[in-house]
């Protein structure tokens, strides 16, 4: 699901929750795998990643006003550091594919053994970071042909 605040130019965010497998003995690699593309422009696009130990449980009703540790104004995460953690950067381009990012650190380090949420948001963090202008990112659903994936390797695979 994609949010926009007021300032749709540099405002968006994306939440992806998922159910880790039960019954994993010891997790080995952990890779979020995400299908998008930006709608224009050749320069990578490129998005925050912040995890929350948690899953969104009524996603038709997430909208800017009431996403979890996201600003009131702005695409910035609140918390980071205690509730919510980083995971990395993705960077799209304008070809739809796969993105892969390796999650193992975040989610051994952390002690997230049930349900994860992950924040995907381009945040304007200095002044002339606002390359993405103009730009819109295109991430498939759940509901899209490729929808985003947790891939998951344990012991028991």
């Amino acid at each position: 699901m994609s949010l926009n605040a007021k300032d749709l130019e540099s405002n968006k965010a994306s939440y992806i929750s998922f159910e880790l497998p039960k019954h994993i003995k010891k997790i080995k690699k952990v890779i979020l795998n995400v299908t998008g593309k930006v709608d224009v422009g050749d320069k990578p696009f490129l998005c925050h990643v912040y995890a929350i130990p948690s899953k969104i449980i009524n996603e038709a009703l997430l909208n800017w006003n009431n996403a979890p540790h996201l600003d009131d104004l702005d695409a910035l995460i609140h918390d980071v550091g205690n509730l919510v953690h980083v995971a990395g950067q993705i960077g799209f381009s304008n070809q739809e594919k796969n993105y892969l990012l390796d999650v193992t650190d975040v989610i051994l380090k952390n002690d997230i053994n049930e349900e994860i949420t992950f924040v995907l948001i381009r945040e304007t963090r200095q002044l002339g970071d606002d390359a993405d202008k103009g730009r819109t990112l295109i991430i498939n659903s759940k509901e899209s042909g490729v929808p985003p994936r947790l891939d998951v390797w344990s012991e028991n695979n």
